[in-house]
């Protein structure tokens, strides 16, 4: 294939992935794998690039850890421990307008160390139930959690892809993130610009919310392994440059114990992946 065709149909075929993307009319997996095969049966023949070079350009590590992660976050969303602790906060709290920086706050801690879609899918039912006893706008609470969710996307290598990504291509380990060649790393920042954006929720929108939030006292069953396995998965990646395993080791083998923790959900943890 002549190089300025395969160059055109490249751009073809990321703008038709991109555009199916965010029509969410088909699966993103099956988007993501069906481009990356044309890509490949144009790319290999035209000589752009070897099988060499297609290998080398998978980052396995963040497919690794985002995987196991993911499924840890489908494990911890049902272990009700999110569930007792978001209560525990709305039970304490005076008016709905801190009820809901609370959950903001829980949703940004969450997103810190889970993937964003995984940690909105765990505080989501929570801001639901707490719109629907308050009478109040559920468009408040769902933009406000989509938010909080978002704006802690590098605060740990694990946060989310871009993090992922930035950790793999530049080698740096865990705790780089929040000190980096003796300087405040990019975590700390991202700390300190989350803090910012609490705030300005808060004083821009929240405090004006008034009405009382009464949340009646539940039994809650509470399965503490997925925590367990959560804060321990977190400590060996910040202890990973005296171990020296390759990240996506230590992913793949968090999301194979998530999915022994999970047996009985299993097949539904596998074909929610994307």
């Amino acid at each position: 294939m002549d190089p300025a065709v395969a160059k055109i149909a490249t751009l073809v075929i990321f703008i038709t992935c991109y555009g199916l993307v965010i029509s969410r009319k088909v699966k993103i997996a099956y988007v993501a794998l069906v481009s990356a095969l044309l890509l490949l049966l144009i790319l290999l023949p035209s000589g752009a690039m070897t099988p060499q070079q297609a290998y080398d350009s998978i980052s396995w590590d963040v497919l690794g850890i985002y995987w196991g992660f993911l499924m840890l976050s489908i494990i911890f969303s049902r272990s009700g421990v999110p569930a007792h602790l978001a209560k525990h906060i709305l039970h304490r709290a005076k008016s709905e307008g801190k009820a809901l920086l609370a959950l903001c706050a829980l949703t940004a801690f969450v997103s810190s160390f889970l993937e964003n879609v995984g940690t909105v899918l765990i505080i989501a039912p929570i801001a639901i139930e707490v719109a629907r006893r308050t009478k109040s706008s559920l468009f408040v609470y769902l933009v406000s959690i989509a938010i909080s969710a978002n704006m802690v996307t590098t605060v740990s290598m694990i946060a989310d892809p871009p993090a992922m990504i930035l950790a793999s291509e530049t080698r740096m380990t865990f705790m780089n993130f929040y000190w980096f060649q003796g300087r405040l790393g990019l975590g700390i920042i991202s700390i300190l610009g989350a803090m910012a954006g609490l705030a300005a929720l808060y004083f821009i929108h929240f405090r004006k919310m008034e009405k009382q939030v009464r949340i009646e006292e539940e039994k809650i069953k509470i399965d503490y392994a997925p925590s367990v396995l959560f804060i321990g998965g977190v400590l060996v990646l910040a202890m990973n440059s005296y171990i020296g395993v390759r990240v996506g080791l230590i992913g793949l083998t968090i999301g194979i114990i998530a999915l022994v923790l999970g047996r009985k959900v299993i097949r539904e943890m596998i074909v929610d992946f994307d």
